[in-house]
């Protein structure tokens, strides 16, 4: 008999979390399973998730209250999130798979399910330490506190991101497992040989994710001045959007790199961009796991990352310290690491295995679902 499968999520929109659960589902459809997978919103990977085979994509009820909305998406509510539950359907397993909306995570809660699951992206020791606000996080963090206990097992993406959790929420030591992200292969394939792409020159230098403060994207425009200093034919390409776009295009402005630096925006596939860049680099202080370093990794791209608890995972523990692969550092030498990597490119010839990697990782979510 198939094995039922329901996964609740916030949307399918490109970002780290919707890629990583595409290639989870694209994983289990090759076993005998049935998924339902409810969303709060549809997004741009929405074409994607409904091309395979079989999987229901369903939207999830709210109240048409929009107060009520933000209430449930940031605080659990159970009288309120139980008007909305979903079916009587009984599920061998109920994946809460974006682990910070209230909203999706909690009507994996609810529904009937043999067995429960959480997924937790983010590293919430280290979001509260480097946070401005955190007397707003720690009541916030109160609110996500006690929706843990609804779930029988909850899955970190790497082992900093489990001690973090447990920074902040110690009593759940004996229901923490870890499950690493996989790497989307397919997607790298099917998108890398894009060739509608203008980037010459053998000196690129790439930036994938979101423009905020948390993730230092000014730093990474200084660093490359410094690296424009001894690099002359140095190019920055910048993927992504947010928030700081703005104050860093006023930045490359004012150090006059307007001409070296490109601000590409938020791009479906940034695949074909990473195929033309010698060098991933990334400043971010805080992340769970470094899944553009990864991805990197997969496409045999050398990284340079600012020191943060998900590149050091990556560096140590899965890629073993193989220096032909990528360096950690403090964010102040980045530039330093460029420069040594561009001038010897030949000697540091990136050799991770992608495929070994992902064989672990779908061993371990057949462990957790039991699946045969």
């Amino acid at each position: 008999m198939k094995k039922r499968i329901l996964i609740t999520t916030e949307s399918l929109v490109s970002g780290g979390v919707e890629t990583s659960l595409l290639s989870l589902i694209e994983e289990l459809k090759k076993e005998d399973v049935l998924i339902d997978l409810y969303v709060l919103n549809k997004g741009d990977l929405s074409e994607q998730f409904e091309a395979i085979t079989d999987v229901n994509i369903i939207p999830i009820k709210r109240s048409k209250n929009s107060l009520v909305n933000r209430v449930l998406k940031n605080i659990k509510c159970k009288s309120l999130l139980k008007k909305y539950a979903i079916n009587d359907t009984l599920y061998d397993v109920a994946i809460a798979y974006y682990g910070i909306n209230n909203y999706s995570d909690m009507y994996a809660a609810f529904t009937k399910a043999k067995k429960k699951i959480i997924w937790v992206h983010c590293n919430f020791k280290s979001l509260y330490e480097i946070s401005n606000y955190k007397p707003l996080i720690k009541i916030r963090n109160k609110f996500l506190n006690h929706k843990f206990s609804y779930f029988d097992l909850i899955v970190s993406v790497s082992e900093s991101a489990k001690e973090g959790f447990l920074g902040i929420f110690p009593e759940y030591k004996d229901k923490i497992d870890v499950v690493n992200n996989l790497i989307p292969l397919k997607k790298i394939e099917n998108e890398s040989n894009d060739i509608d792409v203008d980037m010459s020159g053998n000196n690129n230098l790439i930036y994938i994710g979101r423009l905020e403060k948390i993730k230092s994207v000014d730093v990474l425009i200084n660093e490359f001045k410094l690296i424009k200093d001894v690099i002359n034919d140095a190019k920055l390409y910048i993927v992504g959007d947010g928030s700081e776009k703005d104050n860093l295009i006023s930045l490359t402005k004012n150090l006059n790199l307007d001409k070296d630096v490109f601000f590409l925006g938020f791009q479906s596939n940034p695949f074909k961009y990473l195929r033309h860049s010698a060098v991933c680099i990334t400043a971010s202080k805080s992340e769970s796991f470094g899944q553009t370093i990864i991805e990197s990794l997969a496409m045999q791209k050398y990284f340079v990352s600012a020191y943060n608890e998900g590149a050091k995972e990556i560096f140590y523990v899965i890629n073993k310290s193989d220096l032909n692969n990528g360096i950690i550092c403090s964010p102040n030498n980045i530039h330093d690491h460029v420069i040594y990597y561009l001038k010897n490119k030949e000697m540091l010839i990136p050799n991770f295995n992608a495929q070994e990697f992902n064989e672990k990782v779908v061993k371990n979510i057949k462990r957790i679902l039991e699946i045969d």
